[in-house]
């Protein structure tokens, strides 16, 4: 927060570029939800988010564009939660939401928080859904307990969570572009406008740890891995239309920096690495795609390549010619340019929140979490991954009518023997 103007906050530096391309195509939301053991209460959820705010002044926002920048103001009006439909991750629709960039939705026992990127990115979201069930649990009587686990609303905001993480830690000296190219596409029939299909797939997390264990990769390596299989079994094995579409599939994986360079901002603190695999037409095994997985990523999330790419980033906003271009003519270079090039980068964005952890007097009132991700133009299939307990879950999120590459990737799972629950926001035959 600008120590002057101490209602406003200026944009991170991973969150610049999403007001200036979103649109019905590129809605860049993402949801993280938590399904509790008992219908949900709106009145006391009410209660529970305009208490959080509070605590959260960073989301008690709304975007307003500068001279130069879009930033983050102070939002006064009301905040309302609302009822759940079947719509996921779909547009933000400001107005309707008192121009706050994120909403609280219910249904049933369960409780959704989408948000726009611009506002954080998926740890920060999970503490604040994890404030926000404390909060309303707390509110229904329940004995909780935060256990150093949980921001209440007893603390003061810090100032430390509203950092600009990437400018603390970017590097004039290794700030070195990397040229990267197009990835191969995923091909399908879309959906109707603003429509988005959600399929999840439930397993065990001890037994996917297990898989991981014995192929000596994490659970991120063998899941990147998995998708990558599935991609290329169904989209270009067998297939000789798309002989002449020899961009490789590459799966963008977004690393949470604060693993890596300390930090407890709530903001964008991301890199985004992409997880290149190439695309032959002879018989390719899992464990091939498995190795060049590993290497892939073992090679890209080292300390100095997550900082070169981070002030590759930073160095854009540094650059004078940058700073000086009114914001209104940002914003069409930047959409021009995300157009021709953006999205194409990844066949397909893959985020693993990984395992949320709660204090043990919360996790009876637990059943599951779920995380999903907005699909977009050019990526049509977008999967979110998150864990609670020995529930681990992965949400295809996809705006086209085709399933085979959700097929392929739970047969990839269930021929292991693994037992598999399938959810999902609409019916289709033979799913």
């Amino acid at each position: 927060m600008n120590d002057r103007h101490s209602k406003w906050y200026r944009l991170d530096n991973q969150a610049k570029i999403f007001p200036e391309v979103y649109g019905k195509r590129e809605p860049h939301v993402f949801r993280i939800q938590i399904a509790l053991k008992e219908k949900i209460e709106s009145d006391i959820l009410q209660i529970a988010v305009n208490n959080l705010l509070e605590r959260y002044p960073m989301f008690k926002v709304k975007l307003k564009r500068g001279l130069f920048w879009v930033y983050l103001d102070t939002n006064d009006k009301p905040f309302y939660v609302q009822k759940m439909t079947y719509k996921v991750v779909g547009l933000m629709d400001f107005p309707k939401q008192n121009d706050y960039l994120f909403r609280v939705l219910y249904r049933k026992n369960t409780i959704a928080v989408e948000t726009f990127h611009t506002l954080t990115d998926g740890t920060g979201l999970s503490e604040f859904v994890k404030s926000l069930t404390y909060e309303y649990l707390k509110l229904k009587g329940y004995d909780v307990t935060p256990d150093n686990i949980i921001r209440t609303t007893k603390e003061k905001a810090l100032t430390h969570e509203s950092e600009d993480s990437s400018k603390k830690y970017y590097s004039n000296a290794n700030n070195k572009r990397a040229k990267e190219g197009k990835a191969f596409r995923i091909a399908g029939t879309e959906t109707t406008e603003n429509e988005l299909k959600v399929i999840s797939l439930i397993l065990s997390t001890k037994e996917v740890k297990a898989l991981g264990k014995e192929k000596n990769a994490t659970i991120t390596e063998y899941i990147v891995a998995a998708m990558t299989e599935a991609i290329y079994k169904t989209q270009v094995q067998y297939k000789t239309q798309v002989k002449g579409n020899q961009h490789p599939i590459k799966i963008g994986l977004p690393v949470n920096l604060r693993t890596r360079f300390p930090s407890d901002t709530m903001r964008n603190f991301v890199n985004i690495i992409s997880v290149e695999v190439p695309t032959p037409h002879d018989d390719v095994t899992f464990d091939d795609i498995l190795e060049i997985t590993k290497k892939e990523i073992k090679e890209k999330t080292t300390k100095e390549e997550l900082t070169r790419i981070m002030s590759e980033y930073v160095s854009y906003e540094k650059n004078i010619l940058v700073r000086i271009i009114p914001s209104i003519l940002k914003k069409y270079v930047l959409k021009i340019g995300y157009s021709m090039l953006g999205s194409k980068l990844h066949t397909m964005s893959l985020s693993n929140v990984g395992l949320v952890k709660f204090p043990a007097s919360m996790e009876p009132y637990i059943h599951d979490m779920a995380f999903m991700v907005g699909a977009s133009r050019n990526n049509h299939i977008n999967v979110g991954v998150i864990a609670f307990g020995d529930k681990f879950k992965v949400s295809f999120n996809s705006n086209i009518m085709e399933t085979s590459v959700h097929k392929e990737f739970v047969r990839h799972f269930t021929s292991l023997g693994l037992d598999a629950e399938i959810e999902s926001n609409y019916m289709e035959e033979n799913l």
